[in-house]
């Protein structure tokens, strides 16, 4: 038996132009953490419902950072 275990992936395009309902669901199955959602995706999360915020959303996918 021969098992490979290996990291993520690199994704593909703007992690900023990514669907905030799919990065929702990523927090809810615990694959992001509510505060990777916001840093590498720009996808403000209410911790209460773990649903996606669109106007904070929004608001800090305009606002420029040093990060992106």
């Amino acid at each position: 038996v021969l098992d490979i275990h290996s990291a993520g992936g690199g994704g593909y395009g703007d992690p900023m132009q990514r669907d905030p309902e799919s990065v929702a669901r990523d927090v809810t199955n615990g694959y992001v953490s509510i505060k990777r959602a916001r840093a590498d995706y720009g996808v403000i999360i209410d911790p209460a419902t773990l649903k996606f915020d669109p106007l904070l959303t929004e608001k800090q996918r305009s606002t420029p950072t040093s990060d992106h």
